[in-house]
């Protein structure tokens, strides 16, 4: 009875069946943020509901696409009821990409656009400058550590070897000493 419930209700479990369209305008060279639309894919029940947020804005409330045919999460499509002007007669989603040429990725939607579509765009475009900044410093105090490191040792190795010769040279003067006093050494 447990197995039945879950394969019913496997669709509201399932967080992966939520899929985003970033939908921009082209104005001359230039990409503005239009509208996200979020679609959540109900395979068991045959049945696609969207909401769509716009820059700035909440979400709107929730719509469904009529006539869905649904093969798989990245094989669908239907026709929305809400938001034609936005959104094209019918939706395509096909081989996890929407068939429309006014969609773009999220890296294009958050990065390649302007005005950027809000606060976290810019948030994000700081945090990873930052966050690369920060690898690059730390990756050359790796590097001079490591040259201060074979630097040091080099150090101590010259170090070693002149005392050594040291030893060596008072060693021979003392050893030749003794051998003379020996007499064996004339």
């Amino acid at each position: 009875m447990l197995a039945f419930g879950l394969a019913n209700c496997s669709d509201l479990v399932d967080l992966d069946n939520e899929t985003t369209q970033y939908i921009v305008v082209k104005k001359g060279d230039q990409l503005r943020p239009v509208a996200k639309v979020v679609y959540k894919v109900f395979i068991n029940r045959q049945e696609i509901v969207y909401w769509v947020e716009f820059p700035g804005q909440g979400r709107s409330e929730l719509y469904k696409l009529r006539k869905c045919i649904i093969f798989d999460r990245s094989n669908w499509e239907g026709e929305p009821d809400f938001l034609s002007w936005l959104l094209p007669e019918k939706v395509k989603f096909h081989d996890g990409k929407f068939q429309d040429a006014n969609s773009v990725s999220w890296w294009t939607w958050y990065y390649e656009t302007e005005p950027g579509p809000g606060y976290f765009s810019k948030l994000l475009r700081v945090g990873i400058g930052f966050g690369i900044a920060m690898t690059v410093i730390i990756i050359i105090a790796v590097i001079i550590a490591l040259i201060q490191e074979k630097l040091s040792k080099k150090k101590k190795i010259e170090l070693i070897e002149k005392d050594l010769a040291k030893d060596i040279t008072k060693f021979t003067r003392t050893q030749r000493e003794e051998f003379k006093k020996s007499g064996n050494i004339k």
